[in-house]
C-alpha cells in the first residue's frame, strides 16, 4: 500500500488553540562528550603517541566542546562514567582534554 494514494475523508479537527512548543528541549551534551570520548579512545588505540589536541582540531569540534561544557548536567557523574567506559589509561588523557585542563 502506498500512502500517497490514500485519500482521507475527514480532516483532523482543529482545536482552536495554537500548538505549544516543547517546554523542555533535550540537550545531548552528555552523550556528545561520551561519544567523543569513545572516538578519542579509538584514536589513541590506533596512534598511541598521537596528539589528540590536533586530532580534535582536525575534526572541527573544539569550538563545540567549549560551548557544550557549560551544558553538562552533572559533570562529576559524567566524568566518572567516562572513566569507567574508557578505562583508566585512556581516561587519564582524554578527560582532561574534554574538561579543558
Amino acid at each position: 500500500m502506498q500512502l500517497k494514494f490514500v485519500k482521507w475523508d475527514n480532516a483532523p479537527p482543529k482545536t482552536g488553540e495554537p500548538e505549544e512548543e516543547e517546554e523542555y528541549v533535550f540537550d545531548a551534551s552528555d552523550y556528545m562528550f561520551k561519544l567523543l570520548g569513545l572516538v578519542l579512545a579509538d584514536q589513541l588505540t590506533i596512534e598511541p603517541n598521537g596528539d589528540l589536541s590536533k586530532y580534535i582540531a582536525s575534526l572541527g569540534v573544539d569550538g563545540v566542546i567549549k560551548a557544550r561544557r557549560a551544558k553538562i548536567d552533572d559533570a562529576a557523574e559524567l566524568w566518572s562514567l567516562m572513566k569507567t567506559e574508557l578505562g583508566a589509561e585512556h581516561a587519564g588523557i582524554i578527560i582532561p582534554l574534554l574538561k579543558g585542563e
